[in-house]
């Protein structure tokens, strides 16, 4: 004859002892937790495409991480945030128009809070900036006119590149 063991009564919290019903809870918040994320981080910077609404600017507190591009809104220059550390202003053709000559590795273009436009090595040491942390709130835009420009809540020009030839 077997012998039965009597089974405790389910603690208080638990989902009445069913394990399987437990590891389908805790599967379907991971599954959402996992959702979440990937749609928060591509909302933010899409690669190769810019920011989000693709208007050739960035505001305080974006950035492009490395692979990152920012368009003018006319779609004839590209501002890239090369892999390999170099910030480069190209134009329709591909050429070279304007770089900052860095190469740290994975380095980001980050528009502080306070007004700087900064490439940024991974270990947060600055590599190159335009020297605009006094300009307050500002907004780095990529003009249709190939210069890439740093301007303030007042929308005076803080910085900019060399004005470039435009055929």
């Amino acid at each position: 004859m077997l012998a039965t063991v009597p089974q405790a009564a389910p603690r208080p919290g638990t989902y009445g002892g069913n394990r399987k019903a437990s590891e389908m809870r805790a599967m379907t918040m991971f599954v959402t937790f996992v959702v979440a994320i990937l749609v928060f981080a591509s909302a933010a910077v899409r690669p190769g495409a810019g920011v989000a609404d693709d208007d050739g600017q960035l505001l305080p507190g974006q950035q492009l991480a490395p692979g990152q591009e920012l368009v003018s809104e006319d779609g004839r220059f590209v501002l890239d945030m090369q892999r390999d550390g170099n910030l480069v202003l190209r134009g329709s053709d591909g050429g070279v128009l304007w770089e900052t000559g860095t190469a740290a590795l994975g380095s980001s273009l980050v528009v502080q809070v306070g007004g700087n436009v900064v490439v940024t090595a991974p270990s947060g040491a600055p590599q190159w900036s335009t020297g605009t942390g006094d300009a307050g709130h500002v907004t780095l835009e990529l003009r249709d006119d190939g210069r890439l420009v740093v301007v303030d809540q007042h929308g005076t020009e803080r910085w900019s590149t060399p004005t470039v030839p435009v055929t």
